[in-house]
């Protein structure tokens, strides 16, 4: 049991359940609105009638890494993440795909460590430290220091933008010089009332036909869970925010309607992801608590050519929703946490709003490779990659290890060129 209680706790920190926050910083302030969701809220650094200035949590927490660039067909090797949230320590290994040799292996002082790449580039998140690491295998070969505001106003060429959980800030990073360029200021979008003081921009995506990043504003009052880690209903939806990867401007998604950003019906969304002509995203959402029942929780699919939302798949009872993989068209794979926080895996139909069948035999931290899932399979001696066959549920050993250490949560995974 002991082991899925750290499995429970490396999700609700990748779900950005730790707070944080930044020294003086220069913001790039685009937006200026709240959508149709209200006015906005002071962003910490005082209020009126002589408030005392909200005081952010120690760190950041970055919670991606968006790279503006198209996704390559081929990946040919595998990022595998694992971390010791007590030991404050985590380790990435590389594996070629093709001979399931680990290339190199780098141990980082983080306890929420994440492996993640973005248009086929690695990357090493450091969420406590808040610190984003380019990779060449698993080593870093840049390391960006996202305390540091930026300063340049210039245009970035090799562009990635990292949202920043604990407060409503996105940093932009100049791939190609190695720095941190600038910020951009979404707490035009916090919650009235929020006593975290942050919209959780929590993922995002980038849509290489109109150049759009979207990111999904979870805006959630993270102090509001209680002792069973219950998350209250609140009446400010999530929403989806725009920016022109030209520009850092915030886009119109709402045509003629208010504001710019669109609302969302379900709560506490994950697992974002755009179709391949850019005219749709899809979200899981884990939902929230009205008394004693978990609620506004299922699949969400946002039409971009419209700006209307359909919630596509309600889910019922209390299941933690943990994570939402396509897997052509309109098929995927749902994964969810059961009261004693053991994994589960069932296809779903969006199209349909049908769950189907479990699968059984799915590998930790699984991705998909356009064709079968890879993943890890946890062991006392450390982690196996496997290859699981979606058409036949057989799995295959790709490498019988990854890391060099001991690790059984916080397990991650990228495919990356």
């Amino acid at each position: 049991m002991a082991k899925r209680h750290l499995l429970m706790l490396g999700f609700l920190l990748g779900a950005g359940a730790l707070f944080s926050g930044c020294s003086d910083a220069k913001l790039v302030t685009l937006g200026g609105d709240a959508g149709a969701t209200g006015e906005a809220e002071s962003s910490g650094e005082g209020g009126e009638g002589g408030e005392t200035a909200y005081e952010f949590p120690p760190s950041l927490n970055p919670q991606a890494v968006v790279v503006v660039g198209p996704a390559p067909s081929v990946s040919t090797h595998l990022l595998v993440g694992a971390s010791d949230f007590l030991a404050h320590k985590g380790e990435i290994a590389s594996i070629t795909l093709g001979t399931g040799v680990v290339d190199d292996t780098t141990t980082f002082p983080d306890g929420d460590l994440v492996a993640t790449s973005s248009a086929g580039v690695g990357f090493a998140l450091e969420r406590t430290n808040d610190k984003v690491h380019l990779l060449e295998g698993s080593k870093a070969s840049t390391t960006f220091d996202l305390v540091d505001p930026g300063t340049d106003d210039a245009p970035v060429d090799s562009k990635a933008y990292v949202p920043l959980y604990n407060q409503s800030l996105i940093a932009i990073l100049d791939l190609s010089e190695g720095r941190v360029s600038r910020r951009i200021d979404l707490n035009a979008y916090n919650a009235p009332g929020d006593s975290d003081h942050s919209a959780e921009i929590a993922e995002g995506v980038f849509d290489p036909n109109g150049k759009i990043v979207y990111f999904v504003l979870q805006r959630i009052d993270t102090k509001s869970y209680d002792a069973k880690l219950h998350l209250p209903c609140s009446k400010s939806p999530g929403l989806i925010v725009g920016i022109d990867t030209k520009t850092d401007a915030v886009v119109d998604l709402n045509g003629k309607a208010a504001g710019k950003a669109i609302e969302l019906q379900l709560v506490n969304q994950r697992s974002l992801s755009i179709n391949a002509d850019g005219t749709a995203l899809y979200m899981l959402a884990d939902g929230c608590y009205e008394g004693d029942t978990k609620a506004r929780r299922g699949v969400e699919v946002v039409d971009l050519l419209d700006g209307s939302t359909t919630v596509a798949y309600r889910a019922e009872g209390s299941d933690y929703l943990a994570k939402l993989i396509l897997t052509g068209g309109e098929d995927a794979l749902l994964q969810s946490l059961d009261a004693d926080y053991a994994p589960h895996w069932n296809k779903l139909a969006i199209q349909a709003g049908t769950l189907g069948a479990e699968i059984s035999d799915v590998p930790d931290a699984a991705i998909f490779d356009g064709t079968d899932l890879l993943g890890v399979e946890v062991t006392d001696q450390g982690g196996a990659v496997l290859r699981y066959d979606l058409a036949t549920g057989a799995t295959k050993v790709i490498s019988e290890t990854s890391w060099a250490g001991q690790y059984s949560s916080g397990i991650s995974s990228a495919l990356v060129q």
